[in-house]
């Protein structure tokens, strides 16, 4: 957990399992509506994955 309270994926360890073999999870490299995002709410969004 966070300063804040909430999950800190990053401190996680998340691993993904794909056909027998297993990935670490990196970096978040979106988020749901990334796509059609305005140009400000990208903006904002994305610095505060990092």
């Amino acid at each position: 957990m966070d300063e804040a309270g909430r999950i800190d994926y990053s401190r996680a360890k998340l691993v993904a399992y794909n056909h027998g073999n297993y990935y670490a999870l990196g970096k978040a490299l979106g988020f749901f509506g990334y796509s059609v995002a305005a140009p400000e709410v990208l903006k904002r969004r994305m610095e505060a994955l990092r």
